[in-house]
Order: structure tokens, then C-alpha cells, then sequence
């Protein structure tokens, strides 16, 4: 094999691995992200795999921010659900019941799902096994959760047999809630507005450069890269001499 073709086999390989290097540290630090790193991160998932990895995470994590998060994404919301299916921590499949029953998330259809494009959402497991834990006595059908109101209803049957936690759903959502709210617009309005004086035409300052992302791939693995790649190129250049 010429020394060329080596070297440059050489270098991609190493990329190659540079690459799921900076991927693997990226997934083993899903749980700890902040929930804007989190939501990027899901988005720039490269495979299902990634995704189901991403949820299973944000469930053992306990962060229900994070639930919450994947639970209203599109990428990661059917794969919390299985997830919830295999977590054997009750306390925290009763919380996460209670948050995606009280959730906005389009996981949900639309209350006239007869006349739009989604298809009703069955009650089925695991959700409908963690509820009757609960409220063994309740005659569940497919009809509590139809719409927002039934789903909110049957929240609020099943608040008060979780006891103090379900103050955690709560405090959750109502943060979620908060961070995405707009200010609310003044309605107020002068009699009589004066006359705007005129300005001299204002020169726009030019954009600030924006900073480009750091690097995930390791430092280390760059440095061998460079050293292993000169060497190979010295090896070249002597051969051919």
C-alpha cells in the first residue's frame, strides 16, 4: 500500500472515531443539560437509537423539566412513552402520568381529532395501569381522554391520591408555562400624540460577528490526528528521496 493512501486512510479513520467520541459525550450528558442544550440536542439527534437513549435518560434523570421537554418534542415523545412502559420507579411513573395528562404536548390530538388529520389517542398502557393504581374504582374508556377537558378532569381525580408530589407536576408545568409567556401588550393610548420630531437618519451598527461553537471533539484526538498525519507525510517525502 503507498504511503499516501495509508496516511490519508489513517486520518479518516481517526475522524471517524474523533466523531463518535464527541457524539457519545454528548448523549452521556443529556441528563444533566440545560433545558435549551437539551432541546438543541434532541433536534440534532442522528438516529433512533439516539432518540429512545435521549428519553430513557431524561426518566432516570428524574427531571421532570426535562420530561416535560421530551414529552412535548416530536422527535422523543413516543419514545418517553415506551420508556415509562420499562421504569419500575412508581413514584415517578405517577408523576409522569400526571404531567402528560395535564401537557399541552401534541402527543394529544386536537379536541376536533373527528375533523382533523390525527387520529384518537387510545388510553392504553402504560398509562392506564399507572391511573388505576391509583383510582382502582374508575371506569376509564378512551373517552377520558378524548379532550383537553377530560384529560385535565381525570388530573384532578388523580392529583389527591398522589399526595405532595403531584405539587412537583405542578410547580413544573406552571415554570414551563412562565418561560415561554410573552408580556402582556398596554392597552393605553394618549388622547393626543405629538408631533414626532425628526431625526437625523441613524447609521446602524454592523452586526457582532457571530462566535462559532467549540469543538466537542476531544483535544487530544486533534493532536494525534496532526502528529500521526505529519509523520506520515515525513515518511513520504523520505521514501521518495
Amino acid at each position: 500500500m503507498k504511503p499516501l493512501t495509508y496516511s490519508v486512510r489513517l486520518i479518516v479513520l481517526i475522524a471517524i472515531v474523533a466523531h463518535h467520541q464527541g457524539m457519545a459525550q454528548q448523549n452521556a450528558e443529556f441528563a444533566t443539560l440545560p433545558l435549551d442544550q437539551a432541546k438543541v440536542a434532541i433536534n440534532q439527534a442522528e438516529s433512533q437509537t439516539t432518540l429512545t437513549k435521549m428519553a430513557s435518560d431524561a426518566l432516570a434523570s428524574r427531571r421532570l423539566e426535562l420530561i416535560n421537554l421530551c414529552f412535548n418534542n416530536q422527535y422523543t415523545r413516543l419514545h418517553l412513552y415506551e420508556a415509562l412502559r420499562h421504569t419500575t420507579d412508581a413514584q415517578l411513573q405517577s408523576q409522569v402520568a400526571l404531567l402528560m395528562l395535564r401537557s399541552g404536548s401534541a402527543f394529544w390530538p386536537p379536541d376536533d381529532y373527528e375533523t382533523g388529520f390525527q387520529p384518537k389517542r387510545p388510553l392504553d398502557e402504560p398509562l392506564k395501569g399507572i391511573i388505576l393504581a391509583h383510582l382502582p374504582k374508575e371506569a376509564l374508556g378512551d373517552s377520558a381522554v378524548a379532550t383537553r377537558a377530560s384529560r385535565l378532569a381525570l388530573a384532578d381525580r388523580l392529583a389527591p391520591a398522589l399526595g405532595a408530589v403531584a405539587d412537583d407536576v405542578t410547580k413544573t408545568l406552571n415554570d414551563s408555562a412562565s418561560s415561554v409567556e410573552k408580556p402582556p401588550l398596554t392597552n393605553f393610548v394618549p388622547s393626543v400624540l405629538p408631533p414626532a420630531p425628526k431625526k437625523a437618519p441613524e447609521t446602524k451598527p454592523a452586526p457582532a460577528p457571530r462566535e462559532k461553537p467549540t469543538s466537542s471533539t476531544p483535544w487530544e484526538i486533534i493532536v494525534v490526528l496532526i502528529v500521526a498525519a505529519t509523520g506520515l507525510l515525513w515518511l513520504l517525502i523520505k521514501k521518495r528521496k
